[in-house]
């Protein structure tokens, strides 16, 4: 019967120093933030011609009828005519790839 209590007790210790571990290392973690609310991180963001001039590669060319910034979410949103079909195409604006592109009739 001794020989219970002793792995009873080293069980706890061994649970405590898991447990110990496992808020440590989650403590360690670090998260980036689900949007980009910062204006620090424009200084990465691709240029307002450089993402164009992807869209229209993407394209295959024609006239941009919209395009914006969305820096809370670091992406470019482009419209873009050509023919008659219209290519909306989404790019991240670090590393500039096209992370969407619908393209309707």
């Amino acid at each position: 019967m001794k020989n219970v209590g002793r792995v009873l007790v080293v069980g706890v210790f061994a649970l405590a120093g898991v447990a110990g571990a496992a808020g440590a290392a989650s403590a360690a973690v670090t998260h980036a933030p689900a949007a980009v609310t910062s204006s620090a991180y424009a200084d990465e963001f691709i240029t307002a011609d450089e993402a164009k001039a992807i869209a229209l590669e993407a394209s295959g060319g024609g006239t941009i009828t919209k395009f914006e910034l969305k820096s809370e979410h670091a992406e470019y949103r482009v419209e873009i005519r050509n023919g008659r079909f219209e290519h909306r195409i989404r790019l991240d604006a670090v590393t500039g790839e096209i992370t969407r592109h619908d393209i309707k009739d």
